[in-house]
């Protein structure tokens, strides 16, 4: 939120200056992405932790429609959206799984037919992994 009210004037005036708005010296399709400059830093242990670092980098993550978004009400909307997508991704293919392969595994089981257990369940390890 800090650098969304930064980059739009809300924020306090010493986080402005911190941030500096990416324009590239040429017309580029990336001009009006509302990117963040990411600064350099002379030491890794310390410099990944500045705020211009941090905020820059995880604000130039973010999908392009919620950079460009120019309502505070409506970022916070759609951020929180995104985040809980992010968090809950796992969770929602464990519940997918179960839904479609539950029925399916409790025949198999029941006609002990354990090959096509083992490839079912692996193959939702192997989701469950991947998107870790």
């Amino acid at each position: 939120m800090y650098v969304f009210k930064s980059l739009y004037g809300i924020a306090p005036v010493y986080l402005q200056d911190l941030l500096t708005v990416y324009k590239p010296t040429r017309s580029l399709r990336s001009e009006n992405s509302m990117r963040i400059q990411t600064p350099r830093v002379k030491t890794k242990l310390y410099g990944v932790r500045r705020f211009d670092m941090a905020a820059s980098t995880l604000w130039n993550n973010l999908p392009g429609e919620l950079r460009v978004l120019d309502s505070v009400d409506i970022f916070k909307s759609k951020l929180k959206t995104h985040l809980f997508g992010l968090a809950f991704y796992e969770l929602f293919i464990s519940f997918w799984f179960y839904r479609c392969f539950s029925d399916i595994l409790a025949y198999s089981i029941f006609f002990q037919i354990p090959s096509f257990c083992n490839v079912i369940l692996k193959a939702h390890f192997h989701i469950l992994i991947s998107t870790a």
